[in-house]
């Protein structure tokens, strides 16, 4: 196992070979005892990318297993979650649901693997809850981690882990652990590209990933970034629909279908975005200083309540205004109990996460919640406190 090579030269990917190795042990393990697979994922790009990707690897071990083919689903299962960590109440929702199978079928606690979404101290509680009742827990992630997290999963990969901090995308660390996992599967460096170009990674482990489909498959750059776009959007659609043969789909298991669905998709997208667009510039509020500009849109008072959803809004106003001004953009996208947060790589000391640790410790009666990368997150608090919330965020965006 440890043997087995990497689609793409990267130190990321050797510094957590241990890491890696031991969850697929855990996978493998898995399947050879009949033990349910379940995979939890993010309802986005990357998320979809990460968990189609295990799934591609694991469904056909899964079929060997299985002496009628219609047991298989007893044995796997894969639901999206919205929420960008392991939610409660998804926990108890797959909770409920394997110890009714266990009870049915006399079939083992599951393998739970969740990916894009179950490193941070959100998840504990979820975590800890499934765990009681036997469930075995496996995290693929690349945002800022809990260390709590390592101590009670089964298996914890995270580039943090290694020094890395945005790299590589739970959905490009899938694909290379699929491919680990069964390497008879193809495509896995489509779904690393896609993710990637969904979770707007900028490094040389992503443009590795690019070159692989230009040189081996025949992917161009056009292609990739219409199915990353695309999926986001039926992922929005979708919700927490599980949705196999679509997804797959636009990812390219039936290369026709692909191509018909993105030509119905692309312009939906691309004529939403640009009808979000004028109205943000037409209603944004834009503090230009000396080295950076602060943009502030009320998206309570800007958006129809279709896609794109408020943090995209806030993403797609960011590129604009990078474009625009040629410096670092901050951008605020700002609801009555949400803040979302998109800041230039560029400025180094700009942590989302930071600002939530302030926020808890000075208004601990908002109800502080939220989280995501250095630079791209959000803050949830409640609608009394909203005043309170944005006098620290501005505060703190002072200080840059």
């Amino acid at each position: 196992m440890s043997e087995k090579q990497f689609m793409i030269k990267s130190h990321v990917l050797e510094k957590l070979k241990p890491e890696i190795n031991k969850a697929i042990s855990l996978i493998t393990q898995a399947i050879e005892a009949k033990r349910p697979i379940w995979i939890r994922h993010h309802s986005d790009t990357d998320g979809y990318c990460a968990a189609l990707a295990l799934e591609r690897a694991i469904l056909p071990l899964v079929y060997n297993r299985q002496a009628k083919e219609r047991d298989v689903f007893y044995f796997y299962s894969r639901l999206p979650s919205k929420a960008p960590y392991y939610d409660y109440v998804d926990a108890t929702k797959d909770l409920t649901n394997f110890m009714n199978n266990i009870n049915r079928f006399e079939i083992k606690p599951p393998l739970i693997i969740i990916c894009d979404n179950g490193s941070s101290e959100q998840s504990i509680a979820a975590i800890k809850k499934v765990k009681i009742y036997g469930a075995k827990i496996i995290v693929f992630d690349h945002h800022p981690p809990s260390h709590e997290i390592t101590k009670i999963v089964e298996a914890h990969v995270n580039p943090h882990f290694v020094g890395s901090t945005y790299d590589i995308s739970a959905g490009m660390l899938c694909a290379e652990i699929a491919k680990q996992i069964n390497p008879d599967i193809d495509q896995m460096e489509f779904f690393a590209a896609v993710a990637g170009t969904g979770d707007k990674v900028e490094s040389r482990e992503m443009e590795e990933y690019v070159k692989l489909c230009q040189k081996h498959s025949n992917y161009s750059l056009e292609l990739i970034k219409d199915v990353a776009i695309c999926l986001d959007y039926e992922a929005y659609v979708l919700g927490y629909i599980e949705s196999r043969d679509l997804v797959n789909d636009i990812l390219g298991a039936e290369s026709s279908k692909q191509k018909k669905l993105i030509e119905i998709i692309k312009p939906l997208v691309k004529e939403s975005i640009k009808q979000q667009l004028e109205t943000n510039k037409r209603y944004m509020q834009i503090e230009e200083k000396e080295k950076l500009i602060v943009c502030k849109l009320d998206i309570e008072s800007t958006q129809m309540f279709a896609f794109p959803p408020s943090g995209k809004i806030t993403g797609i106003t960011q590129d604009y205004l990078i474009e625009k001004y040629k410096k670092p953009v901050i951008s605020l996208g700002i609801s009555n109990d949400q803040i979302n947060i998109r800041c230039s790589r560029e400025l180094k000391k700009f942590d989302v996460n930071e600002i939530i640790k302030i926020l808890k410790e000075n208004l601990p009666y908002a109800q502080i919640n939220g989280g995501g990368h250095r630079t791209a997150g959000s803050i949830s608090f409640v609608e009394a406190a909203k005043e309170e919330v944005f006098n620290i965020v501005e505060e703190y965006i002072e200080k840059m």
